[in-house]
């Protein structure tokens, strides 16, 4: 995305941006609505949340427990 006339097409850019995650937000709360009237409010705030933990620990928990990790030594530094 560097380019020399990169300042032209920045506000281009920053409105493509704003469209796809500010655009998304309605349908994204018509179907927390759903799914709020059809399984109560407890089980639709609760579903989000277990589906990011297993999602960070599905990205992260591999990378701690891989035998190639790069250890920081503070003591060193």
């Amino acid at each position: 995305m560097r380019r020399p006339n990169g300042a032209a097409r920045r506000g281009a850019l920053i409105g493509l941006y704003s469209m796809c995650f500010i655009g998304a937000m309605p349908v994204g709360h018509l179907f927390t609505g759903l799914l709020a009237q059809h399984f109560g409010v407890r089980t639709t705030l609760l579903l989000p949340g277990m589906l990011m933990t297993i999602g960070v620990a599905a990205i992260f928990v591999p990378r701690w427990l891989s035998p190639g990790r790069i250890e920081l030594n503070c003591a060193r530094v």
